[in-house]
């Protein structure tokens, strides 16, 4: 293993691993240790150097999830899917949204969750039952996604849902839009 693996252990095994027990019996979301995760950099590990990020690889996107899950499952999941999300919107955001979004990460420490599961699909991601409506630029959406770990706490949240033609698009959720609620109490279980 190398470097980006050994200071993510370290930071493991300070943080998460006296954390994690905790975290799964309560099944509570580990905030303390996500806002330490945003200080130490690693929120920023694949975002581009010439955007402020780390510009590390999968390979080190690798590393550090292993690294935080062997801390605890919940930490190195949700990590895991703040960096999904993230390149999900390095690839194929807007230059506007990019923008947005890598100077929120480095700046303020920010972090992205995934929203994809949803009651009826499980972890058929592709199969969305969320429902759109679109009025002109105003579009409208209707339904539940559920096993969102870091609900309340993820600053954006990539939503899967039908495209207004064919096929589905990928949706980003700031924290702050209207319409947007959490039901944390539907769900008791790992991660």
């Amino acid at each position: 293993m190398g470097a980006v693996y050994e200071d993510a252990k370290k930071f493991a095994e300070r943080y998460i691993a006296p954390d994690s027990k905790e975290t799964d019996e309560k099944g509570r979301f580990p905030k303390e240790v996500f806002k330490k995760m945003g200080e130490e950099g690693f929120f920023k590990l694949l975002i581009p150097k010439e955007r402020g990020g780390l510009g590390k690889n999968i390979q080190d996107h690798t590393d550090v999830c292993l690294a935080f899950s062997e801390g605890g499952a919940t930490h190195g999941l949700c990590y895991m899917m703040h960096n999904v999300a993230l390149m999900c919107v390095l690839t194929y955001g807007s230059e506007e949204l990019k923008e947005k979004i890598c100077k929120d990460v480095i700046e303020n420490e920010r972090f992205l969750a995934l929203a994809y599961s949803e009651f009826g699909t499980g972890t058929h991601f592709y199969i969305p039952e969320i429902k759109i409506s679109v009025n002109g630029d105003k579009v409208t959406f209707n339904g539940v996604k559920s096993m969102v770990t870091s609900a309340e706490y993820a600053s954006y949240y990539l939503v899967l849902a039908p495209s207004e033609r064919e096929g589905i698009n990928n949706w980003v959720f700031p924290f702050e839009t209207e319409g947007l609620s959490f039901q944390t109490s539907l769900w008791d279980g790992l991660g």
